[in-house]
């Protein structure tokens, strides 16, 4: 019994667009509104979306090759099967 590899893309597709949300949009918000300055921070936010956006698109091409299979250890799928 193994993971499909369409579903492991899947699941990493979807854990690189949470980390990009993370790192690149919600961080920056937060860390630019604790520093108080509300002056310019349209500019701010949007160089780190775009950089943000670029990392998705690469991680997006890289694991969308047909030859890229994801291993992961047995006990990290355990319950998640298909057979």
């Amino acid at each position: 019994m193994r993971l499909s590899d369409d579903i492991m893309k899947i699941n990493m597709l979807c854990l690189a667009d949470l980390l990009c949300a993370v790192l690149f949009e919600f961080i920056p918000a937060v860390i630019i509104q604790k520093i108080g300055s509300s002056d310019n921070i349209g500019p701010i936010i949007g160089v780190s979306r775009t950089i943000g956006r670029v990392f998705e698109g690469i991680t997006i091409i890289l694991l969308m090759r047909k030859n890229i299979k994801i291993d992961i250890p047995r006990s990290a799928w355990k319950n998640h099967v298909v057979e």
